[in-house]
């Protein structure tokens, strides 16, 4: 899969990204200032929630035709995918990338003020409540809640955060050599 059919299947997805981008650099210095953190880092974060919101809650192209999907439904059956699948493009590897980024911001909000646990509850909560308004609201043309969707977010997260506080952390020893 090439990324011209998401687009196409998302195709709310590029402008709103555009527009979280632009929220972020317009919004971050008050969060940065509100939260004691550094204003990248609030801009980086507001940038990966609006972009995970832009990807997951926002209506599919036939649904924008007036063509819903029909009736969604509640899946907690955990369907792993293999890791094969996981390298190349599609649903489940797009799932934990995202999460990658939003465990990115985690760890990049927790080392810059770890007393400040707000955004990593947000982050924590998001991929649930995705998939809540996925199942809530038919006429996004989503197909409904999906556990694996959840949970393989939320292992996107934890990787994205230990590759984001291991860095930091060598940074840190590699600057004081």
């Amino acid at each position: 899969m090439t990324i011209a059919p998401f687009f196409r299947a998302l195709p709310l997805v590029l402008p709103l990204l555009v527009v979280s981008v632009i929220f972020a650099l317009l919004v971050g210095g008050r969060l940065a200032r509100r939260w004691e953190i550094p204003g990248a880092v609030a801009s980086v974060y507001l940038t990966a929630v609006g972009a995970f919101m832009a990807v997951t809650m926002t209506p599919t192209g036939t649904a924008l035709e007036g063509m819903p999907s029909g009736s969604t439904y509640i899946s907690l059956d955990l369907m792993m995918p293999d890791l094969r699948s996981l390298v190349s493009l599609n649903s489940d590897s797009l799932n934990v990338l995202v999460g990658i980024v939003l465990g990115g911001c985690a760890a990049l909000l927790l080392l810059s003020r770890p007393t400040r646990p707000t955004g990593l509850v947000v982050i924590a909560l998001l991929p649930p409540v995705s998939e809540l308004v996925q199942w809530a609201v038919p006429a996004l043309g989503r197909s409904g809640f999906l556990l694996t969707d959840v949970v393989l977010v939320w292992l996107g997260q934890l990787l994205g955060f230990l590759l984001a506080w291991l860095t930091v952390k060598a940074v840190h020893v590699l600057a004081r050599q």
